[in-house]
């Protein structure tokens, strides 16, 4: 694929401008990022997945080169997913998402079924239980966020983060480790100083996914060497749903798709190919 044949802009989506990112033609593909970086985590997959699909990445809000959010107003990444696919004509795409992108993505199968062609996450998967409780946003916060943006030193907080990261990487971290702090160096960091809760669907999500159409493709990557956390979750979103295609990455941490680019791209295209491959028989 020519890189220069790719478009980029922003769109205005629920009063916010997002970045975003196409390339390639056919079945579409939306790239999903993981907290504290960008869509050029995706470098590797947007280059590879464009020589067979339109393929799309963006920027959530709050992250890279789109818009930070309100302090005072609640948001739902889900709504920007939505409201991204309306405006670029998408009615129906495969998601891949790593780590919170995949919180996302299982946010749409669970909200939006009749969006999705297929679900593919890493890093991540069951990302709350039903007795987890979530408090609602309220205006009223507003009177916590001055005092907490003074407590928190932004720059120790990136290098915290970016340690613990780094200790849940495999085998491979060193040769993504400048490439990851880029990312995070140049990362608002807006989320730990004005974020009331994170803004996905929640608990509720558990009974929604019960409830989704059952045919819905669903890939699950797990990293061998991500932390337990992580590699929990997904085991609990693949308990939840015992038709999803669980897939164990070797030499692969929590941002696989980094760590072990050719292995990552291989089992989503060989999944996405299989999918394409059922649909039209």
């Amino acid at each position: 694929m020519n890189v220069r044949e790719h478009s980029k802009g922003t769109l205005f989506i629920n009063g916010k401008k997002l970045y975003f990112e196409e390339a390639g033609e056919g079945e579409t593909v939306i790239l999903l990022h993981a907290h504290s970086v960008d869509s050029r985590m995706w470098n590797a997959q947007f280059e590879a997945l464009g020589n067979h699909y339109r393929v799309i990445r963006y920027d959530l809000r709050g992250y890279g080169k789109s818009e930070m959010p309100d302090q005072r107003r609640f948001f739902r990444h889900i709504d920007d997913l939505i409201g991204l696919m309306q405006q670029l004509h998408v009615s129906k795409a495969h998601l891949v998402g790593l780590s919170l992108g995949s919180m996302l993505a299982v946010d749409c199968l669970a909200l939006h079924p009749e969006k999705v062609l297929s679900v593919s996450v890493a890093g991540s998967g069951l990302y709350v239980t039903e007795k987890d409780q979530w408090l609602p946003f309220t205006e009223s916060e507003q009177s916590e966020v001055d005092s907490a943006a003074k407590e928190v030193n932004i720059a120790s907080f990136k290098q915290e983060w970016f340690s613990g990261l780094l200790d849940s990487c495999g085998q491979h971290r060193d040769k993504i480790k400048d490439e990851l702090w880029r990312m995070i160096e140049n990362w608002s960091a807006w989320q730990p100083v004005y974020e009331r809760r994170w803004p996905l669907v929640g608990p509720s999500i558990v009974k929604l996914l019960r409830d989704r159409p059952s045919d819905l493709p669903l890939l699950i990557m797990i990293g061998e060497e991500d932390s337990i956390g992580s590699r929990q979750s997904s085991e609990q979103l693949a308990a939840l749903i015992s038709s999803a295609e669980t897939v164990y990455l070797p030499q692969s941490g929590h941002m696989s798709n980094m760590e072990t680019p050719e292995l990552f791209n291989h089992t989503i295209i060989s999944f996405l190919h299989k999918r394409g491959n059922e649909y039209r028989k």
